[in-house]
């Protein structure tokens, strides 16, 4: 009988371990930014200082990020968005303190076409996804289309 609890336990222990890494996909934070400091140097031209240090800041923005998501509980998810949005605008302010004129207006033009998510403009699509959310991640107000 012991034998079969033992077992029990340690196939639950493994599905809880598997499951939370479906739970939290994308997280292994370690070669992000290092990509985006790549990315960065390619579309911006970046001198090897600059990347040097714009890699630093997203290290740094990711362990502030790693730091909040285990300070805080999913019951919390309000003030855990608004501390992200406090840290992604100061590390804003400081990329573009980093950056040459022409780089920072080279970027501003990257954001304008692509859109501040991505190739897409938004993340999401359809009628009560996350693309339908403001700024703040509130639920948008739904236009009604006028019928013809």
């Amino acid at each position: 009988m012991k034998l079969k609890h033992m077992i029990v336990a340690a196939c639950l222990t493994t599905a809880i371990v598997a499951g939370s890494a479906f739970a939290f996909p994308g997280k292994e934070r370690g070669a992000e930014p290092v990509k985006r400091a790549e990315y960065l140097q390619k579309s911006l031209q970046l001198s090897a200082e600059q990347q040097k240090q714009v890699q630093q800041l997203f290290e740094k923005g990711a362990q502030q990020h790693s730091a909040l998501e285990k300070k805080y509980t999913i019951a919390d998810r309000k003030k855990f968005r608004d501390e992200v949005r406090t840290l992604r605008d100061t590390q804003k302010k400081e990329l573009e303190a980093l950056l040459t004129p022409a780089q920072r207006e080279a970027l501003s033009t990257q954001k304008e076409r692509y859109g501040m998510h991505g190739r897409h403009g938004k993340r999401g699509h359809g009628d009560g996804h996350r693309g339908d959310r403001d700024s703040h991640g509130e639920l948008a107000p739904k236009v009604e289309k006028p019928t013809t």
